[in-house]
């Protein structure tokens, strides 16, 4: 209908794989996004785990990543000195199936075997009895000092987590096996690669793959804090490889740049507007 009533190219940015929705809903979903292709002009893609859903349509798509555009080019301060709390930081929306009951029995390890950690996430965790379990548990185990909670009810602007990211030693990433997150690749990790911050995360392929091509981090089996525990005393009492995987990260960040994936979407952009003889 809008192609009809404006004559513009039309393109369809898909951030969603719709098969995880349920054998109903997401078959009737994904039947619906297929049937529509043949009516877009070019169809961007979020993920390129997305190319099979494309792919045999017919259709003419672009994987453009959701990579970081940083708020602060300046190089990230030195870690912190020897005897400094080992700081690790979460980013995003905070939940269950995102490993917040993870992170919690994680620092609960890591202190009652002797290492001075702390926690700090930085997101809104919109389910309320999450919230509240979360928070018992936190009592619980008497670690009310050392976790650091920004937004929790609340959405926490991008802009406004510099300061987080610049003060942690380690980024989180300890998601639960849901299909959507198995075959996507969080947006935090290119986030926390840019302030150098080697990243612990859950042992999904593309996840293991992707930390030990830019040998920036190290993966963990869904849910075993036991593993992530013994991986973070290992990076805490080296620091020499601690700094290997600090400047690994660093690196690494220059290939996840929105530049480049915003060049190749005007690129794209331009492309239409002169096949369809646009003006601007």
């Amino acid at each position: 209908m809008l192609k009809h009533a404006t004559g513009a190219a039309v393109i369809y940015d898909m951030h969603e794989d719709y098969r995880w929705h349920g054998p109903v809903e997401g078959r009737l979903l994904r039947a619906l996004e297929r049937w529509c292709f043949r009516w877009v002009d070019h169809v961007i893609l979020a993920e390129s785990s997305y190319r099979p859903i494309v792919t045999g349509s017919g259709a003419s798509f672009t994987f453009i990543g959701n990579y970081m555009r940083p708020y602060d080019e300046a190089a990230p301060p030195p870690r912190n000195e020897p005897g400094d709390p080992f700081r690790l930081l979460y980013t995003g929306i905070v939940g269950a199936s995102r490993g917040l009951f993870h992170m919690i029995e994680l620092l609960d390890r890591l202190r009652t075997t002797g290492m001075n950690a702390v926690l700090d996430v930085v997101g809104v965790c919109n389910v309320a009895d999450q919230r509240q379990r979360a928070v018992h548990e936190i009592d619980q185990c008497d670690l009310g000092r050392y976790v650091r909670r920004k937004g929790w009810d609340a959405y926490v602007p991008a802009a406004t987590m510099t300061p987080y990211y610049r003060e942690a030693d380690v980024g989180l990433a300890l998601f639960e096996p849901e299909p959507n997150y198995v075959q996507s690749m969080p947006t935090k990790f290119f986030e926390y690669l840019h302030y150098g911050l080697p990243i612990l995360c859950s042992d999904f392929p593309p996840w293991r793959q992707f930390v030990e091509q830019h040998g920036c981090g190290a993966a963990v089996a869904p849910g075993d804090a036991e593993a992530a525990r013994v991986v973070l005393r290992r990076w805490h009492n080296n620091p020499d490889r601690y700094r290997e995987l600090s400047e690994a990260a660093r690196a690494a960040a220059a290939h996840y740049r929105w530049e480049g994936m915003g060049r190749r979407l005007v690129r794209r952009y331009d492309e239409l507007l002169g096949i369809r003889g646009a003006v601007q």
